[in-house]
């Protein structure tokens, strides 16, 4: 005749409990998986955040007057730098926008200002690879 009542209940009661516990098994191995990454992407956060420019600017910005425009020139301290913007008189005068200019040490950018086109220079920003970096000037 076949199992008594009661061995069938319990053998539906264990095959239920094994599901439930691979079920279980399978969860906690997907929230342990979920945590690793937001732990490894929190870590990238921070390395990204942690990262401060160099307290000496990567370049140095002469500005001369000669022959009615300014002349800039920026040269690199570094040996690999990109300037990749530039803003003048925070941006009231225009700016020079997508440079993409390549430096070595020692390497130099120059371009003119003519003063029809900003009278006043005060201050320059340069924008590159390695952050911005802000140049003033008293007038004269």
């Amino acid at each position: 005749m076949g199992l008594p009542w009661f061995c069938l209940d319990v053998k539906v009661i264990t095959q239920k409990k094994i599901k439930e516990k691979i079920k279980e098994n399978i969860i906690k191995k997907k929230i342990k998986e979920e945590t690793r990454k937001k732990e490894e992407i929190k870590e990238k956060i921070k390395e990204a955040f942690d990262e401060k420019p160099p307290k000496k600017p990567p370049i140095d910005l002469r500005m001369a007057f000669r022959y009615n425009p300014y002349w800039i020139s920026i040269a690199s301290n570094v040996d690999h730098i990109t300037i990749v913007g530039i803003k003048i008189n925070r941006g009231n005068c225009g700016g020079i926008s997508r440079i993409d200019r390549k430096l070595g040490f020692g390497n130099s950018y120059e371009f003119r200002i003519l003063p029809s086109f900003c009278q006043h220079v005060q201050e320059i920003s340069v924008k590159t690879d390695k952050g911005t970096w802000n140049f003033t000037f008293a007038r004269k």
